[in-house]
């Protein structure tokens, strides 16, 4: 082969592989800053989000449940927090009761409680 024609045919390929390069190292680097790539601390994260969630729903009904005629919507912060830390702690759960699952129970129960209609309505 000609040393001229290999040189043309290197010229030619060289910004293809230079833009080949280029998305190879910014391809991974754009995703992993836009949050498109799972990373383990990432689901980590997620699942204990999940799990304080479904705590939190838990420790409202046990709440609600418990407190007799009086709406915990009404409490005052400190009030509600107790109340709240009173119940955040799950069954089979020994000691105190985790400070995120408190804290998200004491934000659901300041919610007011929304009537449900006992009357099933009928289609016409």
């Amino acid at each position: 082969m000609d040393m001229q024609k290999i040189r043309d045919n290197w010229n030619a390929a060289k910004p293809y592989l230079k833009g080949a390069a280029a998305g190879l190292i910014a391809g991974p680097l754009f995703s992993l800053y836009m949050g498109w790539v799972v990373t383990s601390g990432n689901a980590a994260g997620k699942v204990e989000a999940a799990l304080v969630s479904a705590r939190a729903s838990i420790c409202v009904a046990r709440a609600r449940a418990a407190s007799t005629g009086k709406d915990p919507s009404t409490l005052d912060w400190s009030a509600r927090s107790k109340l709240a830390e009173k119940w955040a702690v799950m069954p089979g759960q020994a000691g105190e009761a985790e400070y995120a699952v408190a804290s998200a129970c004491a934000e659901k129960l300041a919610e007011p409680v929304k009537e449900v209609s006992s009357k099933a309505e009928k289609p016409s």
